[in-house]
């Protein structure tokens, strides 16, 4: 009989990242920390020397502000904001072949094709005899019409 411990590891352990500051991470830190050093200056230059109203200034703070903290913050399945993006542009900018792939009939499918086939080749066959009569009473109305022509032109002469 052996004595052993057994603890069970959650797979999540592998998910933590250390904090450095505030229970940020140090991406998030300097994602926070760039901003600070970015926005407060820009904003001060907006209300005094620009003098543009408070609620375009913070809205001109935000529009620039967001890229920065998405950077730092935001981690989908692992991956980060950049990793996503650059993905995503990869996928929008490759080419895309679609494959298509033809099963094969069954034989139900077969047999109907086939006697589609044969009624069409029926069809065509019976299309062509009428045209074929039709084209043969054409040409001896057109020979009769002619010998008409021909013994008229006979006829003034003599």
């Amino acid at each position: 009989m052996t004595n052993s411990i057994e603890v069970e590891v959650p797979h999540e352990i592998m998910d933590y990242q250390s904090k450095v500051m505030f229970g940020l991470t140090l991406r998030q830190f300097l994602a926070s920390l760039l901003v600070l050093v970015l926005v407060v200056p820009i904003y001060i230059v907006l209300i005094t020397l620009v003098d543009i109203n408070n609620q375009i200034a913070n809205m001109v703070i935000m529009l620039m502000s967001a890229p920065i903290l998405a950077y730092g913050f935001i981690q989908k399945d692992g991956f980060t904001f950049a990793q996503i993006i650059k993905t995503k542009r990869d996928y929008h900018n490759s080419f895309k072949q679609r494959n298509y792939r033809i099963e094969p009939l069954k034989r139900e499918k077969f047999k109907y094709q086939k006697s589609k086939e044969k009624e069409l080749k029926n069809h065509t066959i019976i299309q062509t005899k009428k045209r074929k009569r039709k084209q043969r009473k054409l040409a001896k109305k057109s020979i009769k019409t002619a010998k008409k022509a021909q013994r008229k032109a006979i006829k003034e002469c003599r």
